[in-house]
């Protein structure tokens, strides 16, 4: 399935040096996954099929889409294999971080005030 909201490189480096060389790869279909999976809780708080209407967002939008979705791809590619990373602190703090990013991204997205006012300034 074809990747929509933020790209493979986005979620590697929000997971960090230490992501499991596993997932670390472009070819690797996990990571594809993760952005699917997490096009889909997007799409679903919003109440919005953002992959379909991609096209006909704004630019400040599109990045608040591109934020949220490797935010949370990042997130599952963390979980995915924590044992890499030197401490499980740091893969905790990591996953703090993007947890609070991803929903204060989710909540502009599910409130269409705030995306009225991304898209119009007003």
């Amino acid at each position: 399935m074809a990747v929509t909201l933020t790209t493979s490189g986005a979620v590697l480096l929000k997971a960090g040096a230490n992501v499991s060389s596993t997932i670390s790869t472009d070819a690797n279909l996990e990571i594809e996954a993760f952005i699917n999976q997490a096009e889909a809780v997007i799409s679903a708080i919003s109440r919005k099929d953002w992959v379909d209407s991609y096209g006909a967002a704004d630019v400040n939008t599109k990045l608040i889409l591109d934020q949220t979705c490797s935010d949370l791809a990042a997130m599952y590619a963390i979980q995915y294999d924590m044992g890499n990373y030197n401490r499980l602190l740091e893969a905790q703090t990591m996953l703090d971080v993007l947890s609070d990013a991803s929903l204060r991204g989710l909540s502009i997205l599910k409130d269409q005030k705030g995306v009225k006012f991304v898209n119009d300034g007003a």
